[in-house]
């Protein structure tokens, strides 16, 4: 099985290439990936300001919090606040 970070661990090309996207593109990439995502389904918040992402909202998957803060790098974060509580 693939972990939930899997599908969009490389495809932000301009992060591959070490450069960081603005704000606007690091969000478009989240939102796309959250779509696709089984984590999308938490209906998690996301913000993006100065390349820090903060993530907001609940999950009962543990997991799911991790594949965020991974979704978030993988987009071009350079700092993740990950606010995401984890109920049960």
């Amino acid at each position: 099985l693939l972990s939930p970070a899997a599908p969009f661990a490389s495809r932000n090309a301009a992060v591959r290439a070490g450069s960081h996207p603005d704000d606007a593109t690091i969000e478009q990439s989240l939102r796309t990936n959250l779509a696709k995502s089984k984590i999308g389904k938490d209906g998690f918040q996301v913000h993006v300001k100065g390349g820090v992402v903060t993530w907001e909202g609940h999950t009962s998957v543990a997991q799911h919090k991790g594949a965020a803060t991974r979704m978030a790098h993988a987009s071009g974060a350079t700092r993740v606040v990950n606010n995401i509580h984890v109920d049960g």
